[in-house]
């Protein structure tokens, strides 16, 4: 089987959880008469399953064969998610998505890690264009079709196509061969005595390695800052649709979010199989991180759609840019830590959205929506600015020995 049909497959089970996401906010919002609590409950629980699970996931994707654990999530979520046609009530719903963010951050760890053993660390970059391009096709349409299909066939009839789509890429995954090293990692962690101290130990190697890579222990405080000031416009760009259409918020707010995707689809194009992205990872990384800052500045402090819907488009092309780089950096990691490092980072993507959603209505309170933004994302800049600086440092540091040697 063709191995890069295996993304088109996955995407297709990303558009299932695009419109699933949108389908199950809606019901428990009507389940509940309209409740914002139940919503954000909602909302928050499935982050809180990931953030639980990721440390964890982590350890788990450089024990095991991580083609396993891949095949077990999927299956799991399909399952869990057909749960809800026939008991579609609140309490119900919370447990679900508790459980499907849980298994959300195995299957990415897992599969983010082993990208390379499939398709070869020479391609790593293309491959991430590529997810990301589909990803962006996928939020794109679930955007704009999921309130249609959910009118026209009903609620069921999106959480089946959710299934089926979980169900469809564990199958594709199947059918996949390729040279996993989960046997040596076994054995690597064999020696390890009881599942607590196995768990420590392995979380102190990962703690060792990334101790001594200071680069990345850079890039990922970027990233958690960065995810923290993502609730700012999270909470901003619904604001802005209805400011700018009160009577059509809901397309107001698609055409703000199609915008930025296809940005994002555009980028996957632009940097796939591109040396001097490859060559210059951390510089197209930060670089990208200042422009989308800049950008979110821009757009979220205009109600003018002759300058809102460019920029956003902008901001599309770097965050594409910007996620793609990082994974690239991520998977240039030892194969034996890779997954631990997947898992440090989507801890950090769980807690910069955690803490980014409690201290964005507290700033609010103080600020309007535009000044908050410029909180929020002047933080990323700064922050962004100091790890250039710091890199910058790093790199002065080793060329002298390199010239030595």
């Amino acid at each position: 089987m063709n191995r890069k049909f295996y993304l088109y497959v996955n995407a297709f089970s990303h558009l299932g959880t695009m419109m699933d996401m949108i389908v199950v906010n809606s019901m428990i919002f009507v389940a509940t008469n309209g409740s914002a609590l139940w919503l954000s409950a909602c909302l928050g629980i499935r982050v809180l399953g990931g953030l639980l699970s990721s440390l964890y996931s982590g350890v788990l994707a450089d024990r095991f064969d991580r083609k396993k654990i891949m095949l077990f999530t999927d299956f799991a979520r399909a399952a869990l998610i057909l749960v809800l046609i026939p008991f579609p009530d609140p309490v119900m719903i919370l447990i679900i998505s508790f459980c499907v963010g849980f298994l959300a951050s195995f299957f990415q760890v897992a599969f983010s890690a082993e990208v390379p053993q499939i398709f070869g660390e020479d391609r790593v970059l293309e491959v991430n264009a590529l997810i990301m391009r589909l990803s962006s096709i996928a939020m794109v349409i679930g955007f704009f079709s999921s309130g249609v299909v959910t009118e026209t066939f009903g609620f069921k009839t999106v959480l089946a196509f959710d299934a089926l789509s979980f169900v469809l890429s564990a199958i594709a995954l199947l059918m996949m061969k390729w040279e996993s090293s989960a046997p040596k990692l076994a054995e690597h962690t064999a020696q390890a005595k009881g599942k607590i101290a196995s768990i420590i130990e392995d979380l102190r190697e990962v703690k060792r390695y990334l101790w001594l890579q200071p680069m990345l222990l850079t890039v990922f405080t970027v990233y958690l800052v960065q995810t923290a000031g993502a609730s700012g416009h999270n909470v901003g760009i619904p604001l802005l649709a209805e400011a700018l259409d009160p009577s059509g918020q809901a397309k107001m707010y698609g055409f703000i979010w199609g915008t930025w995707g296809i940005g994002s689809v555009i980028a996957s194009f632009l940097i796939a199989r591109r040396e001097i992205v490859k060559n210059h990872l951390h510089g197209f990384y930060y670089g990208s991180t200042v422009i989308a800052g800049l950008g979110f500045i821009t757009f979220l402090s205009s109600e003018n759609p002759w300058l809102i819907f460019p920029v956003v488009f902008l901001v599309g092309v770097s965050e594409a840019v910007c996620g793609t780089t990082f994974s690239v950096l991520m998977q240039k990691c030892d194969n034996k830590v890779r997954g631990r490092v997947f898992g440090v980072s989507a801890l950090l993507n769980r807690l910069g959205f955690a803490s980014g959603f409690v201290l964005v209505p507290l700033i609010m309170k103080g600020l309007t929506m535009s000044q908050t933004i410029w909180v929020c994302q002047g933080a990323v800049i700064a922050a962004t600015i100091w790890a250039v600086a710091r890199t910058v440092a790093l790199s002065s540091k080793k060329q002298p020995n390199n010239t030595a040697a």
